[in-house]
């Protein structure tokens, strides 16, 4: 038997109601949480499959990051930004954040993330993705290692 992701959306309430909305059918939402504090609880009490986490989450998203991820290290953490910003996208992969997508999000984007997430696939848009290699090789705009020659 085939069973559906178990996901935790933290995010404000009416981003919450939407993405159960999209999702209806494709995951089972085993916890919602409005702020930081309770998006850790969750992870840690219910071990999702993947946390959604947006941007605009109250509290330090990083520190939600980092906690999701030592509360309940196999959950995939995916952060949804209001728009794409490059340092947003390092920092949560620094973080611990296997995705990050830039809104916005229209459902049937949202159930192909979901299902790319489930298949164990990092989401970081295309666009993003040329930053992303050159900030871990150490030429970045941010990086303080090789040149770029």
């Amino acid at each position: 038997m085939n069973t559906l992701p178990r996901i935790l959306i933290a995010d404000r309430e009416a981003t919450r109601l939407g993405i159960r909305m999209a999702l209806d059918g494709e995951v089972s939402v085993c916890a919602e949480a409005s702020d930081a504090e309770q998006a850790i609880r969750a992870a840690k009490r219910e071990a999702p499959d993947l946390c959604l986490i947006g941007r605009q989450l109250c509290g330090d998203e990083l520190a939600t990051i980092r906690g999701i991820c030592r509360a309940a290290p196999l959950t995939a953490v995916v952060v949804l930004a209001p728009e794409p910003d490059v340092e947003d996208l390092l920092a949560g992969v620094r973080a611990g954040a296997i995705g990050y997508v830039p809104g916005p999000l229209d459902a049937p984007r949202l159930r192909r993330l979901v299902r790319a997430v489930a298949d164990n696939e990092a989401i970081v848009p295309r666009a993003m993705v040329l930053e992303l290699v050159l900030e871990l090789r150490g030429t970045g705009s941010g990086g303080d290692g090789l040149s770029a020659r």
